[in-house]
């Protein structure tokens, strides 16, 4: 990783779900921190994640303005 820092990553696969599902679990010195992100499959591709062309379209449009304040 780019912390340098060894992680042991799993990887679970369940054609089951019918959502996109993210988990994170950080533990260290700091404590613990979780993180669920769930997001629908895009209509159009069931491949990918509609977020994931909700981003791009965000992207493109902000390409066209001239001015950026934040991220």
């Amino acid at each position: 990783l780019a912390a340098g820092m060894d992680a042991d990553v799993e990887l679970y696969v369940d054609p089951a779900v019918d959502q996109n599902v993210h988990e994170l679990f950080i533990e260290g010195d700091f404590g613990e921190t979780y993180v669920r992100v769930t997001n629908m499959p895009s209509p159009d591709n069931p491949a990918t994640s509609y977020l994931a062309a909700l981003s791009v379209l965000s992207l493109l449009e902000k390409m066209d303005d001239p001015i950026v304040v934040g991220t």
